[in-house]
C-alpha cells in the first residue's frame, strides 16, 4: 500500500507545476521519514533487544520474561505505527509529557546495558502540542539509535533545559565522532536527515558538533512558534 501510494506520487510529479511538485516530493520525504522514524527504529531497538540475548545465554526466568514482554510491546507499536502512518495518526501513541517520553525512551536504551543514558530537565516543561512532542520524540530516538550503532560511546547525555515556552535540547555522547560534511551526509545516513528535517518542522535552531572525543547537538525551540 506505502509502496502504492509513493508511485501515485511519482507520476502526479510529472503532471503538476513546480510548486505542486515540490509540496508531493516534501509530502514523499515525511513518509519516508516516518517509515524510518517510527517502524525501522524499533526494529532497530528490538534487534538490539535480541543481541543482548544472544550475549547473555544463561538468564534467569525474570529477565527473560521482562525482555520479551519488550520486545512484544516494539513489534506492536511498529505495527500500530505503520497503520498510524498510512492512516495519518503518527503520534497518537505517545504520552502527552515530553519528559515522561524521554524518561521511557532512556529507560528502554539503558536495558540494553551496553551504553549510560542521563537525562536531566531544568525549569518546568513548556506547553507542548501533541505534534511537537512527536517530532522532539523522534529526534532523540534517532539521536539514541546512532549513538548505539555507531559511536562505541559509554556515557550520553541528554538535557532539556526550559524558560518558559523555550526548550534547549542538548544531546551529548562521549563517542568516535562523526563526518560533519553535509554533501557527505545527505547520502549516507538518513537518520541524520530525519533529525534535520523534524527540527526544521519544528522551526527549531539545530547544530551538530562532532570531534574524536564524541558528539553534540543542541536543538533550540520556541513550542509556540509552532501552531
Amino acid at each position: 500500500m506505502i509502496n502504492q501510494s509513493v508511485e501515485i506520487l511519482n507520476q502526479v510529479d510529472g503532471e503538476t507545476s513546480e510548486s505542486e511538485g515540490q509540496i508531493i516530493n516534501d509530502a514523499k520525504n515525511r513518509m519516508v521519514c516516518e517509515l524510518h522514524d517510527e517502524v525501522i527504529s524499533n526494529l532497530t531497538l528490538a534487534s538490539m533487544q535480541l543481541e543482548v540475548l544472544k550475549l547473555h545465554k544463561e538468564v534467569s526466568a525474570l529477565v527473560l520474561s521482562d525482555l520479551f514482554g519488550k520486545l512484544e510491546e516494539k513489534l506492536n507499536y511498529s505495527i500500530a505505527a505503520l497503520r498510524g502512518i498510512i492512516f495519518g495518526m503518527s503520534g497518537e501513541l505517545l504520552e502527552p509529557s515530553l519528559d515522561n517520553n524521554i524518561r521511557r525512551l532512556c529507560s528502554e536504551f539503558n536495558a540494553l546495558k551496553k551504553i549510560q543514558v542521563n537525562y536531566s530537565i531544568s525549569g518546568v516543561e513548556g506547553s507542548l502540542s501533541k505534534s511537537q512532542t512527536y517530532e522532539l520524540v523522534q529526534i532523540i530516538k534517532e539521536l539514541l539509535i546512532n549513538s548505539f550503532k555507531h559511536s562505541e560511546a559509554k556515557e550520553i547525555n541528554i538535557r532539556c533545559n526550559w524558560t518558559g515556552d523555550i526548550l534547549d535540547l542538548m544531546y551529548s555522547d562521549n563517542g568516535k565522532g562523526f563526518s560533519l560534511d553535509i554533501s557527505t551526509l545527505k547520502h549516507s545516513s538518513f537518520g541524520i536527515n530525519s533529525i534535520m528535517l523534524r527540527s526544521k518542522i519544528l522551526s527549531g535552531e539545530c547544530q551538530f558538533y562532532s570531534s574524536a572525543a564524541g558528539m553534540n547537538f543542541n536543538l533550540n525551540v520556541c513550542t509556540k512558534s509552532v501552531a
